[in-house]
Parts: structure tokens; C-alpha cells; sequence
């Protein structure tokens, strides 16, 4: 539903809508609903917009379609509200077209709500008139090919250019059954069914074998039809259209009726086709027999999948056991990977250590020889002092007086050897 409408007239609320979902055609729906102690009869009336024509719209047999009248220019539903009751009235449209759907929901240019006399309410409420120019048939389609669409169209009922002549200013009667050729007739809500006036006007006796067209032309003689049903009658009998008119009717008409045998002929061969509905039962009664053997075999074949289902989840499950162990050796291989590359690292590691080795033996060493020549040199210092403690006895015997001073001088240097030595020995002990 795409656009609404809501209107209020006197107790009773219209609700004017697009639908496309709930019909095989798309449609306007009006719905009333009354809130009123008595029934009322509701007229709605709307100028049809521009581009859309009778041809155009259709209404649904079950769908109250008596209560609708169509001319070239206005479409109108009558109809009755029962007191407190809810009323639907349908129209369709034909689906090959695009519409001004904000329009089509806009608001009717009549919507008349009145209380009837209940002498004058049908006899069945909800049923009017046909529009006129229908002879109380549905169309079985309208004046285009017959496709689905227009056939689909035709179930609705389309109106076509045949109730064009249809006046919705003209009282309603229930529809006259009658020949194709005889005229629909109407009466005013006033007028007698019997032809007689209110007034006790002159009246027409029918005679045995006397037509509807005769007993019509003799009441338009006595003067007892309305000046209102007269222009109506002058209109139907083509008085105020041209010659060309009618004919474009008639031709309408025609491939109407062309139309019809065209479906009757399908029907016809898809009932030769098909056969009857019995043949079509038995074939149906079969293929269900073989729809139900293939049922038992596919609930078999069902029972069997369900078996190997579980031991396919069996597998499944023996096949997680299975990756997750070999998730855990993947993870051991990665350790053994590491301690590996952890072990050449300490390889590595000792190599260097034996190298640093070496070399720290071959720098112990070197220092042992430098050892060894300090100790060779503090030997040779030594033996010096040893000298010079001899030398310097030699001379305290030797000295005379004047010797003091040599004395003194030795005594000089002999400290600065022994602070030598004492420098070269604490260098050798570090």
C-alpha cells in the first residue's frame, strides 16, 4: 500500500487506498466504514484523471461490481452501509499502463451519504444496476489482443467503450433481462415497476406477443416517461451521437466478441489437451501413488544418510584426535628445532672461548719471559750492590780524611739503586 486516503461524511469514513499486493491486478480500494444506528446509502463519484479511460478499468465479479457505473468521463459506486457494518468496493487497473497513483488516491469529487427509505432499499443490499451498455455478462476481455494481461483483465471485468454511454445522474433499477438487441431501461426511485405513475396516470395494457419495444414506444405516446428517462433513452438509441459512433461500437463490440470465441477456442483445446476433470484426477491419483513410492524410497535413503552420517561424525571426530596430535608434533619439532639451533649457538660459543683461550696462554707466557728477564736484571742489580758494599768497605779501611764526602756520594747512588730495584720488584710482583 503505497498511498491513503481518509474522508468522513456523516458517520461514515472512507479510506481510499493503492493496492498491489492483495490482487492479481492492481487496484483502488475504497473502504466504508459506519458508525451509524441505520443503514445509509453512500454515493461516491470522480472524474476519471487525465490519460485513463473506461477501457482502462475493470471491476470483479465477486467483488461488487453491480454497484459501479462507468461513463467516458466519471466512475461511480452506490451502494449501502449497514448500521455499525464495514462495505469494500474494488477496482482494478490494467497493468500494461503507468498511472499517477497520488492522483488516482485523491480525494472523489463527490461523496454523498444519505439515509434511505426503507421501502426503497433492494432487495438485496449492495446490488445496483450495470452500467448501461451491459447486458448483465461479464466481458471475457477487453479490446486488445488476447494476452494474459488481457485476460486477466477480461476475469475483471473491463467495461470498455461499450458502458461509455452509461449516465451516473440517472436513478438506478435492478438490470432487465432481456435479449442483445432490446435496450436497457431504467425508472426513476418513484416510478412503479409496473410502468404506471404515482398519480394514476394513463396506463398501457400489455397484449399477447407485444415486444418491450412496443410496449415502450406506447408509453412514450401516453406521455409516462419521465423527461429525464427520455433524454436517456434518446442517448442509448444513438439520437444524440453520430452515425460513426455507434458504428465504432459495433466494431468494439465485434472484436469483443472475437475476443471471447478466441478464449473459447483455448478452453476447448486445453479441455482436448488436458482432458476432462476426472482424467485430470486419475492423473493426478497416479502421480501422487508414484510421488508416494518415491517418498518411501527417499525416507529409506534418508534412514541410510543418517547412518553414515554418524559414522562420517565418528571419522570426523577420530580425524580431530588425529590433528591435534599432529598439532602436538608439529609443536615438538619446532622445540627440537630451537634446541638444535640452541646447541650450534653453544658450539659456536666454545670455539670462540678456545680461541680466547689460546690467545690469554700466549699472553701468559710472554709475560713469563718478561718475568724471567726482570729476574735475570734484578740478579745482575744484586750482584752490583754486593760490589759496591765491598768497594765501600774497601775504601772505609782506604779512607782518610777527605774520604767522607766520596763517601757520601756513593752513599747517593746506592739509595738510587735500591729505590730502582724496589721499583723493578713491585713491578715484577704485579
Amino acid at each position: 500500500m503505497s498511498s491513503e486516503l481518509r474522508a468522513r461524511r456523516d458517520g461514515v469514513q472512507l479510506e481510499k487506498y493503492y493496492e498491489d499486493d492483495e490482487f492479481p491486478l492492481p487496484s483502488i480500494v475504497y473502504e466504508f466504514e459506519s458508525d451509524r444506528s441505520t443503514a445509509v446509502e453512500v454515493r461516491v463519484a470522480e472524474v476519471l484523471p487525465e490519460g485513463i479511460g473506461p477501457e482502462d478499468i475493470g471491476f470483479h465479479t465477486d467483488l461488487g461490481r453491480d454497484n459501479w457505473s462507468l461513463t467516458a468521463e466519471e466512475l461511480v459506486w452506490r451502494g449501502t452501509v449497514e448500521p455499525d457494518g464495514c462495505e469494500r468496493a474494488v477496482f482494478a487497473l490494467r497493468p500494461d499502463q503507468k498511472y499517477d497513483i497520488e492522483r488516482l488516491v485523491d480525494e472523489p469529487d463527490a461523496f454523498d451519504v444519505q439515509v434511505p427509505d426503507p421501502a426503497s432499499l433492494p432487495a438485496r443490499a449492495g446490488t445496483f444496476t450495470r452500467s448501461a451498455g451491459s447486458d448483465g455478462e461479464d466481458d471475457p476481455a477487453d479490446d486488445e489482443d488476447t494476452t494474459d494481461v488481457d485476460r486477466e483483465v477480461a476475469r475483471w471485468g473491463g467495461n470498455g467503450a461499450a458502458a461509455a454511454a452509461a449516465d451516473d445522474d440517472l436513478p438506478d433499477e435492478p438490470a432487465t433481462e432481456g435479449t442483445a438487441d432490446e435496450p436497457a431501461t431504467r425508472r426513476t426511485a418513484d416510478e412503479p415497476a409496473t410502468g404506471e405513475t404515482a398519480d394514476d396516470e394513463t396506463s398501457i395494457d400489455p397484449t399477447d406477443g407485444e415486444s418491450l419495444a412496443d410496449r415502450l414506444v406506447a408509453e412514450l405516446r401516453v406521455g409516462n416517461v419521465s423527461a429525464e428517462n427520455r433524454r436517456y433513452l434518446q442517448r442509448e438509441l444513438g439520437g444524440v451521437q453520430p452515425r460513426g459512433s455507434v458504428d465504432a461500437r459495433l466494431q468494439q463490440l465485434q472484436a469483443k466478441l472475437s475476443d471471447f470465441e478466441a478464449y473459447a477456442d483455448a478452453v476447448e483445446e486445453f479441455l482436448d489437451e488436458g482432458g476432462t476433470a476426472e482424467q485430470l484426477t486419475e492423473t493426478v491419483e497416479t502421480r501422487l501413488d508414484a510421488f508416494e513410492d518415491d517418498l518411501r524410497t527417499l525416507e529409506s535413503t534418508v534412514a541410510e544418510l543418517a547412518e553414515l552420517q554418524g559414522d562420517v561424525a565418528d571419522l570426523d571426530e577420530l580425524t580431530s584426535t588425529v590433528a591435534d596430535h599432529e598439532s602436538e608434533l608439529e609443536s615438538l619439532e619446532e622445540d627440537l628445532s630451537s634446541l638444535e639451533e640452541d646447541l650450534s649457538s653453544l658450539d659456536e660459543d666454545m670455539s670462540s672461548l678456545e680461541k680466547d683461550l689460546s690467545s690469554v696462554q700466549e699472553g701468559l707466557e710472554t709475560v713469563r719471559e718478561e718475568v724471567d728477564a726482570v729476574s735475570a736484571e734484578l740478579s745482575g742489580v744484586t750482584g752490583t750492590v754486593e760490589e759496591l758494599g765491598a768497594e765501600l768497605l774497601r775504601l772505609d779501611e782506604e779512607a782518610t780524611d777527605g774520604v767522607e764526602d766520596r763517601l757520601a756520594e756513593i752513599e747517593a747512588e746506592l739509595e738510587d739503586v735500591c729505590e730502582f730495584a724496589d721499583t723493578l720488584q713491585e713491578a715484577l710482583q704485579n
